[in-house]
């Protein structure tokens, strides 16, 4: 059902429940080593809800150097994320890129989320990882163990706030690597 939402840029408005634990692990091996293509990289960008309803998708695989806004889901709009896990995910990207979310902007809300593994974008910039670029949003009650690799603007949690970012009840734990503008 992932994959169906990946590819069905007329339903990314709906609202979404999850209703078990997702192995991704086979995400490594899909389209020619490229892995799972992120959800909403539009357009349209993904502006409906999805509640993973306490429940986890584990051993996520993106291989996409080449592309920006990289994640679960890429971009983001007016949108809910809410009590869901990403653990052991694998993300190669060129920038704005997070475990849960690419670029999430405009009035979002991510509550009780978690990641965990490695995001890498070496040359890139808005590398976090939960969320790699965040604008006009809001995050609680989360939290990353994720290791992050990236250029500038970077962070464990998210690698860019910018515009009235509140993030509150949040943290991060995983080693962030980085050249500049770089944090916890």
């Amino acid at each position: 059902n992932l994959y169906w939402l990946s590819q069905n840029t007329s339903d990314l408005h709906k609202h979404y429940i999850q209703t078990a634990d997702i192995d991704a692990s086979s995400t490594a091996y899909w389209d020619a080593g490229a892995g799972f293509s992120p959800i909403g990289s539009g357009p349209p960008s993904f502006d409906g809800s999805y509640n993973g309803n306490g429940y986890t998708i584990d051993g996520l695989t993106i291989n996409r150097p080449a592309m920006n806004n990289v994640g679960l889901f890429s971009i983001v709009s007016n949108a809910t994320i809410q009590d869901l896990s990403v653990t052991n995910v694998d993300i190669t990207s060129n920038g704005s890129v997070g475990g849960l979310v690419g670029s999430f902007r405009q009035s979002s809300i991510i509550s009780n989320c978690y990641s965990s593994g490695s995001v890498d974008a070496p040359g890139g910039y808005g590398v976090g990882g939960l969320v790699g670029h965040a604008n006009q949003t809001f995050i609680s009650n989360s939290y990353s163990t994720v290791n992050v690799i990236g250029y500038g603007k970077s962070g464990g949690l998210v690698g860019e706030c910018a515009y009235s970012t509140f993030i509150s009840n949040s943290y991060s734990t995983g080693n962030v690597i980085g050249v500049y503008y770089t944090g916890g």
